[in-house]
């Protein structure tokens, strides 16, 4: 996430020092969360059919490879569907390292371990923006080598055993007549987090931000 996080505040600009229109900033970005919900929805048959080692490992190496064919191109086009591959990939890792946790925590602790799973989430994407900060002429290496490196400690863990009996199909229509007004609440926040990401790097460099203040505000 210290990568992910860092090359997301970047990328904004970067779009738009090359198209000089904020509309394909809007699309390529929006690509991106059309990934992430298309990766989301079919997760789940990766984590059925592998081991959440195995699965992690191979996403990983898929998503740093995105990241780079990101760099590789200069067509809008390109940065469409790299992006939408990068969402895509990204939302897989998520549900990848989440189903691992409620393996492997028992009901009384599954809160307490997702609460610091999420610490180390948010804590991590203000970490990226430190480093973006202090190094956002290298980027390419940033939003890469970092993703690379959490490979190394999955390598360590012992494989899991998993019961398919654990993983039932449900449909998002389930959610919706269950959890009406909480699924409408956090579909605006998304919306308004999407919205911020993507146009609060572009609103602070009109303004003539420099790129110490563009990190510091998405902190």
């Amino acid at each position: 996430m210290c990568g992910c996080s860092a090359f997301t505040t970047f990328f904004s600009i970067f779009i738009q020092e090359h198209t000089l229109s904020s509309i394909w900033v809007g699309l390529i970005q929006a690509s991106f969360f059309a990934g992430y919900i298309t990766g989301a929805h079919y997760a789940h048959h990766l984590v059925a059919k592998w081991s959440h080692r195995k699965g992690f490992s191979l996403i990983t190496l898929l998503f740093c490879a995105t990241q780079g064919a990101i760099f590789a191109t200069t067509s809008v086009y390109g940065w469409l569907l790299f992006r939408f591959l990068s969402g895509l990939l990204l939302s897989i890792l998520y549900v990848i390292l989440e189903s691992s946790l409620l393996i492997t925590s028992s009901g009384k602790k599954q809160g307490s371990t997702f609460s610091l799973f999420m610490i180390g989430l948010y804590l991590s994407q203000s970490v990226g923006q430190f480093i973006f900060n202090w190094a956002h002429h290298y980027i390419e290496c940033i939003a890469i080598i970092l993703p690379l490196l959490s490979i190394l400690p999955i390598l360590f863990l012992t494989k899991q055993q998993i019961d398919h009996h654990l993983f039932t199909k449900v449909k998002l229509s389930t959610f919706f007549k269950k959890f009406p007004s909480e699924m409408l609440l956090s579909a605006l926040a998304g919306s308004l987090v999407g919205i911020f990401f993507i146009y609060c790097p572009l609103l602070l460099k009109e303004h003539a931000l420099p790129v110490a203040g563009h990190r510091t505000l998405e902190k």
